[in-house]
């Protein structure tokens, strides 16, 4: 039996099928926002051709890469991962949308293709590490949810962090460094700020991760 969806989804299913990014944007693309930070940011087959030395993979995910809002946030935890001194790399072009909107659409066999090609490429990376060290970083619930549970179904396992997480961690085990461009002295550091700032609740996530 043939399926049917909803004429709307059509565009977005061409996009996945041919770009590998719900908005059709070219692969090429997934790298611009490396071009906006003053810091290295190493690409895995273009600056180094394995992950050894390397503790995290940061996946970027569709929406960091391409939407300019997310974008702020994607520089935003890369450059926090930096002055911390942690040793990422990503994948650039060679990075594909992980098919959630696919499965979430209704469309499984679009999603299992998808998922496949990413988990070569995420395999391919990660070959000859530990489990234990597959360690994935990611800013997206969606990308959260799928590669650290949906993507077992396929024989894949990887330990994936949201940032938020990660974060958190770094601030509890790890000596935070500065980078020399801050200005901030050890009594700004040591006293509790006065700045406003809103905290997101991220429901998706928390349901991802309580679940």
């Amino acid at each position: 039996m043939e399926s049917e969806f909803p004429s709307e989804l059509s565009v977005l299913f061409k996009n996945l099928e041919t770009k590998a990014n719900p908005w059709g944007q070219n692969a090429s693309d997934r790298t611009n926002w490396i071009d906006e930070v003053d810091f290295d940011v190493p690409v895995y087959g273009q600056d180094v051709d394995s992950f050894d030395g390397f503790e995290y993979l940061f996946w970027v995910g569709c929406a960091g890469a391409y939407d300019d809002k997310a974008k702020k946030t994607t520089k935003a935890v890369a450059e926090l991962l930096a002055t911390a001194g942690v040793k990422f790399l990503v994948l650039g072009t060679g990075e594909t949308c992980n098919g959630d909107s696919a499965r979430r659409s209704g469309n499984e066999f679009l999603f299992q293709q998808l998922a496949q090609q990413a988990v070569e490429t995420l395999d391919g990376l990660f070959e000859g590490v530990e489990t234990v060290d597959r360690k994935i970083v990611v800013t997206c619930p969606h990308c959260f949810n799928t590669l650290g549970r949906e993507y077992r179904q396929l024989g894949a396992n990887y330990t994936v962090l949201h940032h938020t997480q990660l974060l958190n961690r770094l601030v509890r085990t790890r000596s935070w460094s500065r980078s020399s461009r801050s200005t901030a002295t050890a009594a700004d550091r040591r006293s509790p700020t006065t700045t406003r700032v809103t905290w997101a609740d991220t429901t998706r996530f928390t349901k991802h991760r309580v679940s």
